[in-house]
């Protein structure tokens, strides 16, 4: 990271949508132009101090430094850009997916162990090993899936000093969403599965079922764990 003569232009340009890593390189050129500046204001017989000071004027000031970012568009980051696609539409369809990766990677390990024999008709042999493993992916399913998601979602607004309001839009749909993974089995059946309190699952998936209070409230805790995290973090910053 560039020293503390560019903390105030670091968050200018963050605050202005531009991409880290484009402003981490800026300000390492800047940090080696103002040495370069200052090693020739020492060799022009200045001191330490008044070198220094004279370098960062010749360098310009903040304004005049962020107006070369900010005046290219293609310097500003996607979630800048397109804030509305990266917290409110992708996050979404991530969860789901991810929840549905979740149910195969289930199904096609109990396909190749023997537990799920197609045209089977008899009694399932389930051994309790995959009863414990289902229960315990359906368990990290509930409880971490969708929180970090979130998390990843509030260090990307914080990274790049984006509005609060997003990773809380992103909180909102999820919370709406309620997804929770099913596992259940029976002699004659594994249950495996998705719900959702929105009927945007197939009825084969689980559909949409009533709320499972516990289930939703531990996740609404957990998702807004990060929340609370960076409105302090907010806080701290403007007091």
């Amino acid at each position: 990271m560039a020293g503390d003569s560019f903390a105030s232009l670091r968050e200018r340009l963050l605050r202005a949508g531009i991409a880290p890593r484009h402003v981490r390189r800026y300000l390492r050129e800047l940090t080696d132009h103002l040495a370069d500046l200052t090693e020739r204001q020492r060799a022009a017989g200045y001191n330490e101090e008044n070198a220094a000071i004279r370098a960062r004027a010749l360098l310009g000031d903040d304004a005049e430094l962020a107006v070369a970012m900010e005046e290219q568009p293609g310097f500003r980051s996607i979630a800048a850009r397109y804030p509305w696609l990266v917290f409110g539409i992708l996050p979404p369809l991530a969860l789901i997916l991810i929840f549905l990766l979740w149910a195969l990677a289930v199904v096609l390990l109990a396909f190749a162990t023997g537990i799920i024999v197609p045209h089977h008709m008899g009694p399932l042999k389930v051994p309790g090993w995959f009863i414990r493993m289902g229960t315990g992916w359906m368990l990290a399913s509930n409880f971490i899936i969708g929180p970090a998601l979130a998390w990843a979602l509030v260090q990307l607004a914080q990274r790049q000093r984006l509005s609060l309001a997003w990773p809380v839009l992103t909180t909102a749909l999820f919370l709406a969403l309620g997804p929770r993974a099913l596992f259940n089995t029976t002699a004659h059946n594994i249950g495996i599965g998705i719900t959702s309190i929105l009927p945007i699952f197939p009825r084969a998936l689980g559909g949409a079922v009533p709320i499972h209070w516990p289930t939703f409230l531990g996740q609404a805790l957990l998702l807004c764990l990060p929340l609370a995290w960076l409105a302090q973090r907010r806080s701290k910053a403007t007091s």
